[in-house]
């Protein structure tokens, strides 16, 4: 079944159920308005990362430790700014 007919407050949505159309109907959506906007052209490069493994494997490994990066992040951040306040009053 291609679509499947939701029903709320008498009226019928239909729902996208396969994966591969849903994101083919995106990429269309994001090409036809990109001649309006620009941007909707970058949003079309993430289907970069449904075709390739490697781009999938890659986003998996910078968003699983996710918040221990963040603390690295911010302790990076901190320590630069310290050392900048401290080279400023010398």
């Amino acid at each position: 079944m291609l679509f499947k007919l939701q029903t709320r407050r008498s009226f019928t949505f239909p729902q996208v159920t396969k994966p591969f159309f849903r994101n083919q109907m995106l990429l269309v959506f994001c090409s036809v308005n990109g001649f309006l906007a620009s941007s909707y052209f970058t949003l079309m490069l993430l289907d970069v990362v449904n075709i390739s493994p490697t781009v999938q494997s890659l986003v998996k490994s910078v968003t699983q430790p996710g918040f221990q990066l963040g603390i690295v992040a911010y302790l990076f951040i901190v320590m630069v700014r310290g050392l900048l306040r401290h080279s400023s009053k010398a």
